[in-house]
């Protein structure tokens, strides 16, 4: 498993529905190229300045750089003003396993979770950046020393 769990990302649509920032973590399950994603994002409804919206969701991730990925979301205001409601995920997402940018593109339909179970079909669309760990980084300067002395011997 590579050690560089942590991501952040930018979504338009998708979970929030609008534009929202995201926290992912990302866990290896026991199939080499079945992932686990556990998301959290944060949007503002924008039509009343202390209205915010958590949006927490969880994605299976099957693939390698080019991963399909499939899941399930809540939108959760804040203030009293909106519902809850339930996203489903179906999308793509290319994305190295080591540091660097990725990219999402998704089916997101939108299911109230009022008594009618309204259905929209939405979509999102997501640029996000998983970050080097210190972990890896030490693992990294580690060989280098190790390749650099071994070269020095020859």
């Amino acid at each position: 498993m590579h050690n560089n769990r942590s991501s952040v990302f930018i979504e338009l649509g998708g979970n929030a529905a609008i534009l929202s920032v995201n926290y992912e973590y990302l866990t290896q399950t026991r199939r080499e190229n079945v992932k686990s994603a556990f998301a959290i994002g944060l949007t503002h409804h924008f039509t009343d300045p202390l209205d915010f919206i958590v949006a927490p969701q969880y994605s299976l991730l099957i693939g390698n750089k080019l991963m399909a990925e499939t899941g399930a979301g809540l939108t959760i205001p804040v203030s009293y003003t909106h519902q809850w409601v339930l996203i489903a995920r179906f999308g793509a997402r290319y994305q190295k396993m080591n540091q660097g940018f990725y990219y999402r593109l998704a089916f997101t339909p939108v299911i109230s979770l009022r008594n009618d179970m309204a259905f929209l079909p939405m979509a999102g669309i997501s640029i996000g950046y998983r970050f080097q760990s210190k972990r890896n980084m030490q693992r990294e300067s580690t060989f280098k020393v190790r390749f650099d002395r071994s070269c020095e011997n020859d």
